[in-house]
């Protein structure tokens, strides 16, 4: 074995940064490279040299922060890492962050230098406001108008409407009426006015009264594809308020010379409902007539009625006197309307019975008291009511003996 003066070995230190590996091993010295055996003499240390640097390494390492989440950052849960190889767990845990919405403004960064800025991103709220967009008007009129009420029963329908920058197709018109469609109807007609059209519906009979009507339209263009335009509208027609109505009555009013045994005749009708027949009542001079009254039914496109015909011949009229009647009758609506008529007319003078041919005579002298007394009454135009013939002498009613005699004026 050598002196310690034999050993060449140095240790050496270069411009370079060598990662050595991780050893529980201590580092044995070795006597030389001819015999490689382990000896316990230390290594021998050597002043360091300066190693020259290169100058792209000479700024230092910018050591960071380690990055911390706002204050509007929680914790949800926690990973635990394991190892790859053996899938145990490590004994440091990576949390996991979940991010929240912050109130901090964001900071824009200048991408260059990574620096941030004094001015915050600015966030503005969305604003609405109300714009006013003018839309084309397709319809130029509408009878009756939308929502209207108190229109009469009798109403027509009249449309004008314009087309959409094409010609509208008159064969692609469904047109309805309450629910109905009218369009092939004789009722129904469409005009050609200049840019559109103009569609007009005359019912064939009257609406109902206090009723909702409903009005739909649809209609199609000539354009390729075609545009479709479709409306829908109601209205409501006007309460019934009126009671029946009495005409054609006869006797006519305030006529004169009207003849003792004139039926009364009338017609009551009701546009809408028509009449209750149980509420028609006929009184003359203030009584109510209770037969000899006969009711015939009729019905028209706006309502319906009844003619009215009483007939007295054995309970004429009185001569040269005036006669009153009333009439009444309500209709069927709920509640009903009823309407009062009263009307007169005169009956005319009456002609007295005409007596001849007294025997004896009158003021005559010196007649036999067992003369019979004989004489003739006529009655002028309607004869004579041979009930009514009364003879008394010295005013005492006597019995009288009649034979039928007829006299011709020619």
């Amino acid at each position: 074995m050598g002196s310690p003066t034999d050993v060449t070995a140095v240790v050496v230190q270069v411009g370079r940064l060598v990662q050595s590996s991780a050893t529980s091993k201590p580092i044995e010295q070795l006597a030389g490279i001819s015999t490689n055996n382990a000896t316990s003499k230390p290594i021998e240390q050597v002043t360091p040299v300066d190693i020259p640097i290169d100058s792209t390494t000479s700024k230092p390492i910018e050591q960071r922060a380690a990055a911390e989440f706002s204050p509007a950052i929680r914790t949800a849960s926690i990973i635990e890492q394991k190892d790859v190889s053996t899938k145990d767990g490590s004994s440091n845990p990576i949390e996991q962050k979940e991010f929240v919405t912050s109130t901090e403004p964001i900071e824009q960064k200048d991408v260059s230098t990574n620096d941030a800025t004094s001015r915050p991103i600015e966030q503005q709220a969305i604003t609405e406001n109300d714009v006013d967009i003018e839309q084309f008007d397709f319809i130029d009129l509408i009878f009756p108008e939308c929502g209207s009420v108190k229109n009469p029963t009798n109403t027509n329908i009249q449309w004008r409407i314009r087309d959409f920058g094409s010609a509208l197709d008159s064969e692609t018109i469904v047109f309805e009426v309450d629910s109905i469609e009218v369009q092939d109807t004789s009722d129904f007609s469409v005009t050609s006015i200049a840019g559109g059209l103009q569609l007009d519906y005359n019912p064939p009979s009257d609406f109902d009264f206090n009723v909702l009507v409903s009005v739909f339209l649809n209609i199609q263009d000539t354009a390729a594809p075609s545009n479709t335009f479709e409306f829908f509208c109601t209205w409501q027609t006007v309460p019934d308020v009126r009671g029946p109505l009495f005409s054609d009555i006869g006797p006519a009013c305030d006529s004169t010379n009207v003849d003792v045994l004139e039926p009364i005749t009338f017609t009551v009708f009701d546009v809408g409902n028509g009449v209750d027949a149980n509420t028609i009542s006929l009184s003359v001079e203030g009584i109510t007539v209770c037969s000899g009254i006969t009711l015939d039914a009729f019905t028209t496109s706006s309502g319906s009625g009844y003619t009215v015909t009483y007939e007295h011949p054995e309970d004429p009229f009185r001569f040269d006197s005036e006669v009153t009647i009333a009439l009444k009758a309500s209709d069927l609506t709920d509640p009903p309307n009823s309407t009062l008529f009263i009307c007169c007319f005169n009956i005319e003078e009456s002609e007295a019975p005409q007596f001849r041919g007294f025997d004896p005579l009158q003021c005559e002298t010196f007649v036999d008291n067992a003369t019979g007394l004989t004489f003739e009454v006529y009655g002028a135009a309607d004869g004579v009511d041979i009930s009514t013939l009364e003879v008394r002498i010295d005013n005492k009613l006597r019995k009288v003996f009649v034979r039928p005699r007829l006299l011709r004026d020619d």
